[in-house]
């Protein structure tokens, strides 16, 4: 199977991000699994209690680079396994309902938490998939790459607000409840807006390693 190009077909791997994007899209098998949940783990991280927006960073550049698959079965996987691992951290409050006995449902716990964030994985999945498809059919550069995954996380998350009764939890938008001058930027555009700022803010650092060859 021919790996995809570090971005255009002129596209060197001279300098640290260069090398960094050409060596992460190429991870294959639990080398690409493991980084996509890691970086899943990361974005989480973000998120209340934690607060530590700053991580969205490296997560979203990342996932920007592990996705770029030859094949959309690949960004489908990467997507769920990122999504699988964001909300089984970010979903950890489920597990308080069943502590209230924990004797007789504490064991339950656990399941719920990764049960309900296997099932929420589907939108990111969905969202990397897309964004992955549109890029590869159409050769964006990695700034172009990075708005598209921004707009498919967005609509995601709002469809995971709309569909079987919605469950709007942790919206990206939602790190910036500790930033009072940020978070009024929610009064113009909405928790979505505002998200979608944020996750192409976080992911548009992944076209340091572009070489230029992509469609602008």
């Amino acid at each position: 199977m021919a790996l995809p190009p570090a971005t255009g077909p002129d596209a060197g791997t001279d300098g640290l991000f260069p090398r960094l994007a050409h060596e992460t899209a190429r991870f294959r098998g639990w080398r690409a699994w493991t980084t996509a949940l890691g970086l899943g783990i990361l974005a989480a991280a973000a998120m209340p209690p934690y607060g530590l927006v700053f991580a969205l960073v490296p997560a979203f550049t990342g996932l920007v680079w592990l996705a770029e698959r030859p094949r959309w079965q690949g960004a489908f996987v990467i997507g769920w396994l990122f999504g699988l691992g964001h909300f089984a951290i970010g979903f950890y409050w489920v597990a308080s309902a069943f502590m209230v006995e924990a004797a007789i449902y504490g064991w339950m716990a656990p399941i719920a938490v990764i049960g309900l964030a296997a099932g929420m994985a589907l939108f990111p999945a969905l969202a990397v998939t897309a964004a992955s498809e549109l890029a590869r059919e159409l050769k964006l550069d990695r700034w172009a790459r990075a708005l598209a995954l921004a707009a498919f996380w967005t609509l995601a998350e709002w469809l995971r607000g709309q569909l079987f009764t919605g469950f709007p939890w942790n919206l990206m938008g939602t790190v910036w409840v500790a930033s009072a001058p940020v978070l009024q930027a929610a009064a113009w555009v909405g928790v979505f807006g505002l998200g979608l700022v944020t996750v192409a803010t976080a992911a548009l650092p992944a076209a340091l390693a572009d070489g230029g060859g992509g469609r602008r």
